[in-house]
């Protein structure tokens, strides 16, 4: 069979397929292009990063694409109808990469110096779980060991729990 072509104006950074294989997403320089598969047409541009996107993923069920950019934030987008539905901007870098757990219930984004778990809910907003420091942040685990906790806040101002080094998850 004849493949399906979806050209692009410049490189593709990251790709991704929905489960049911309907949806493709395709991030190109600051915007992530979402197709129909089956009407082989483009349904949305998601706009608004400030910096390249580099990864995204679709929830489980498909109805959801989480998506990652340098410019340090991710993004809950609503597949549908191409809605943001929630942004996130955490102390780990520039985002490099992101997933969803198998269950849908939890999202996670790797950056430059760490991780970040997410709780997602039914309406498709996130809530942090915790934070798990990367390299970059390794230097400064015994300062913290005494600590355990370090704050830091969503995008939204809520006050979220990052969890150090020395913290098991909840």
């Amino acid at each position: 069979p004849k493949p399906i072509d979806f050209p692009q104006p410049k490189d593709c950074r990251a790709v991704a397929l929905s489960a049911d294989g309907r949806w493709l997403s395709v991030a190109v320089d600051c915007t992530v292009r979402l197709y129909d598969i089956e009407m082989r047409r483009e349904l949305h541009t998601l706009k608004g990063f400030k910096g390249p996107v580099s990864a995204v993923a679709f929830s489980p069920d498909g109805r959801f694409l989480l998506t990652g950019s340098w410019d340090g934030t991710t993004r809950l987008w609503e597949t549908g109808t191409g809605t943001e539905r929630a942004n996130f901007t955490w102390n780990i870098g520039r985002i490099l990469c992101v997933a969803y757990a198998p269950d849908g219930l939890r999202l996670a984004a790797g950056g430059d110096h760490g991780v970040a778990l997410h709780r997602a809910v039914a309406d498709g907003q996130g809530h942090a779980l915790q934070r798990v420091p990367g390299a970059g942040e390794l230097l400064g685990a015994t300062a913290r060991r005494q600590q355990g906790v370090v704050p830091h806040r969503s995008s939204e101002g809520e006050d979220a729990e990052g969890v150090g080094p020395t913290r098991t998850p909840r």
